[in-house]
């Protein structure tokens, strides 16, 4: 099955991408946000400092510029970052009041190197007040003028995105922007300069406290879904399609198998997760570690119906749950970890009722501040070593064998729990 790369942009823009020759190698430039200092003019110092270049342009200015989020934990929003503890942010405080205009720029860096094929990544949130627009711009000659006014687009004469912040939010449920993080990729056509842009044609009467965060952003090869298999299907997540997106739900159904290559690393974005009810393999090496990240505890893979999930030397940041037979007969889960290292979110859990116990085999496992908590399994845990993992570290029920288990800053609870074997 080919790969769709996933893009989160219009189609207009996508068909560049997917036309793009991928000549693209490693990535040329990242940055996290986590050094962003106090502002220096209209922007964070740190970047200033590493070539970035902020203006705000505006027919009556509020104040407010590119600075470091969250502001404060008391404070709205107060959103976690997607990765690490900080991100770049902008809000309705660049314009002073209703009717005014303005445009926030955040001017890139020069980056060497860039070609046909090379991706603008970042990870976007916010909450609209129904009058902004977030847009990624090109200055093909390289230059970094912005113009004047609120209007102006300077060097900046193309446009590659734009996500309309001007839509309602669903009452009394939120904004969907407002709940998670969105990857957004954006083609790069050729060398050039690029600047994102926060912009605020006309300032709704009262405004709403509008706020726009950006976090993880990159230049480099695009991030890609990998494929997924039908029922009696193999497929492989290779080396070469790696890095791999997981943007939305994905199931991998009974009697389907995906085999994970050596060196692979996966992202699963935030509030999404992989359903394995066939079976996933994932064959990394000391030298070359499978590598599965995510930004929150609500991204996870999941494992029921049957799924068998088996691990070998994997670097994994997401939470999993395995799950038991159901009370309607489907099968246990399974999940099997040899040489891994489980760290930021990557919690073991499952369902605390069910038909049958789920199956958890951990060996030669290092858990630096996560946990494994399960109230209805079967477990096998040899030579792991838990770091950090709160109070109680490890609380297994059901038949349970423990050997060489270290515990540093934790407890560990065991209990016999009667009920299906």
């Amino acid at each position: 099955m080919p790969r769709t790369p996933y893009t989160g942009i219009p189609d207009a823009v996508a068909g560049l991408f997917l036309s793009a020759p991928m000549t693209a190698g490693d990535v040329p430039f990242e940055e996290s946000f986590e050094s962003l200092g106090p502002p220096a003019g209209d922007g964070p110092s740190g970047l200033v400092d590493a070539g970035w270049q902020f203006s705000v342009q505006a027919t009556a200015g509020g104040g407010e510029v590119w600075h470091e989020g969250p502001e404060c934990g008391a404070c709205w929003p107060n959103w976690p970052a997607y990765d690490g503890d900080h991100y770049l942010m902008i809000g309705d405080g660049i314009v002073a009041g209703p009717g005014d205009a303005a445009s926030a720029w955040a001017v890139l860096p020069d980056v060497p190197g860039i070609a046909p094929g090379d991706v603008l990544t970042f990870r976007l949130r916010g909450f609209p007040n129904f009058t902004d627009v977030l847009q990624v711009r090109f200055a093909p000659n390289g230059g970094t003028g912005t113009g004047t006014g609120a209007f102006d687009v300077g060097d900046f004469t193309d446009l590659l995105f734009e996500e309309d912040l001007r839509v309602p939010c669903e009452f009394p449920f939120g904004c969907a922007m407002d709940d998670e993080w969105y990857i957004v990729q954006v083609p790069i056509p050729r060398a050039g300069r690029l600047a994102v842009r926060y912009f605020i044609p006309q300032q709704a009467s009262g405004g709403s406290g509008s706020h726009v965060a950006i976090d993880a952003l990159a230049i480099g090869p695009a991030l890609s879904e990998p494929p997924y298999p039908a029922p009696g299907e193999t497929v492989h997540w290779t080396l070469d399609g790696s890095p791999y997106v997981v943007p939305d739900h994905r199931t991998v159904p009974a009697g389907a198998t995906v085999i994970i290559d050596a060196g692979v690393t996966i992202d699963i974005e935030d509030e999404k997760s992989i359903l394995v009810e066939g079976v996933v393999e994932a064959q990394g090496t000391a030298a070359q570690p499978i590598v599965v990240n995510a930004p929150s505890p609500l991204a996870h893979i999941d494992v029921s119906g049957g799924g068998i999930v088996m691990f070998d030397h994997v670097d994994i940041g997401c939470r999993l749950q395995v799950e038991p037979g159901n009370i309607f007969g489907s099968p246990r889960g399974t999940f099997i970890a040899t040489n891994a290292h489980f760290r930021d979110h990557a919690d073991i859990g499952g369902a605390q009722l069910g038909h049958a116990r789920a199956l958890l085999v951990l060996d030669q496992c290092t858990f630096d501040g996560t946990r494994v908590r399960h109230s209805l399994c079967q477990a096998d845990v040899r030579h792991a070593t838990f770091t950090d993992s709160g109070q109680i570290g490890l609380s297994l029920h059901g038949y349970v064998y423990l050997e060489d288990v270290s515990m540093t800053n934790g407890q560990i609870e065991l209990g016999a729990r009667r009920g299906p074997q």
